[in-house]
């Protein structure tokens, strides 16, 4: 709990301003006539902070390129290598996040998970050259629909989940925290790790499903372990091409978690969705 309401701010205290956040929203609600204009006061300034973000998008391939090139001239080859690895051990960390999904659709709603796999596949490829998890809505509904996913479920399901399901984020942030801290020397206790896990999983509900966000928030996560934040300096260079993979999991989690759930509900038409796996 802070102390004041301006020192979370001063400070970059990701925790404190969730729970600040957090009391607002409740607070909000509760003023009567009032919570209205104050819903509309957040909601502009929201809409404003996005686009300043978006400009900021806009100029990142010239700051990509730049950080390669410093990257490249000024690190070692040692530490080039341990970026390539930390890029390593995040791909295999959504390798596993994949499995997962599998063996979810697979044990508790009994569908064959490569049916799934054959079928999406297609739609795969193409989320991962978006890099943004709101633009690969549309692609994803169809993806469903051909698949058998009743309307009704995929309607609500990806627009949801590309808001709350930011697991390939979740698996970014982990690995380049604790990967960045190392390589700064910076020790993390079990206490450090358990508010680390907690404000990954805050940010990524919060992050919004558009290239770049992903940085933003590692850096964030890295002024509150303690990490100096010019270290997201070293994962800059390949930012946008982890951003491809962690859209990729992220709209991979979306479609199961449909199909699982249309499963569940009896919505799923399992002859088109085998048929699905075949035309693909």
């Amino acid at each position: 709990m802070p102390s004041n309401l301006v020192q979370p701010f001063l400070e970059s205290n990701m925790l404190q301003l969730i729970f600040l956040a957090v009391i607002s929203g409740i607070a909000a609600g509760r003023i009567g006539r009032y919570s209205d204009m104050v819903k509309s006061l957040f909601e502009t300034f929201n809409e404003l902070f996005l686009k300043i973000t978006m400009f900021i998008i806009k100029f990142m391939p010239i700051a990509v390129f730049c950080s390669i090139c410093s990257m490249i001239l000024s690190m070692g080859v040692e530490t080039i290598l341990s970026v390539l690895s930390m890029l390593g051990t995040f791909l295999v960390g959504l390798l596993c996040m994949i499995m997962i999904y599998c063996t979810i659709l697979g044990i508790a709603g009994r569908v064959n998970p490569l049916y799934f796999l054959r079928s999406y596949a297609p739609t795969m490829l193409q989320v991962f050259s978006m890099g943004s998890s709101n633009a690969a809505i549309p692609v994803n509904m169809q993806a469903c629909d051909k698949m058998g996913v009743a309307k009704k479920i995929y309607c609500l399901s990806l627009p949801l989940g590309a808001t709350l399901n930011m697991d390939g984020s979740c698996v970014y942030m982990a690995v380049f925290t604790l990967a960045l801290a190392k390589t700064y020397g910076v020790q993390i206790t079990g206490s450090a790790i358990t508010a680390m896990i907690i404000s990954i999983i805050v940010l990524s509900m919060g992050a919004p499903g558009i290239p770049g966000s992903g940085l933003i928030c590692l850096s964030m996560l890295l002024t509150q372990v303690g990490v100096p934040v010019e270290a997201v300096g070293l994962v800059m260079g390949i930012d946008a091409f982890i951003g491809m993979f962690r859209t990729m999991s992220n709209c991979t989690g979306d479609v199961a978690v449909s199909i699982l759930v249309a499963r569940l509900e009896k919505m799923l038409d399992m002859d088109k969705f085998r048929y699905a796996e075949k035309s693909a």
